[in-house]
């Protein structure tokens, strides 16, 4: 397995259309994705299909794998195994500091 990538979700990300029984995943471009092994992948996250505006990670090794909101409208993030660990240690911390304050913003770096 390759390095975990700390990504960005606001960034363009795969998409996903209902399709039959199943679902057609669209690159960031829009172009429908055909490649079986990407299909496989993108699958294999299985984002509950509750959730709306799905996201997926375009790139393989990404700490977040995907994220949609549920039907309380809440975000959900679909993480690696060890990724959550660490995010949820960086956020209690940046959390910690108060309901009136704002945390600074983390580094593209910190996920690491």
């Amino acid at each position: 397995m390759g390095k975990i990538v700390c990504v960005d979700d606001s960034l363009p990300g795969i998409t996903r259309r209902r399709a039959g029984k199943g679902w057609a995943y669209y690159d960031p471009a829009g172009e429908l994705i055909r490649d079986p092994a990407e299909r496989a992948r993108l699958n294999a996250i299985a984002l509950p299909p509750a959730y709306r505006d799905a996201w997926f990670c375009p790139e393989e090794h990404g700490h977040i794998l995907a994220t949609g909101y549920d039907e309380a409208g809440r975000k959900q993030y679909m993480t690696r195994r060890g990724a959550s660990s660490i995010g949820t240690i960086r956020i209690s911390a940046r959390c910690a500091t108060g309901p009136n304050t704002t945390p600074a913003p983390l580094s593209a770096g910190s996920c690491r």
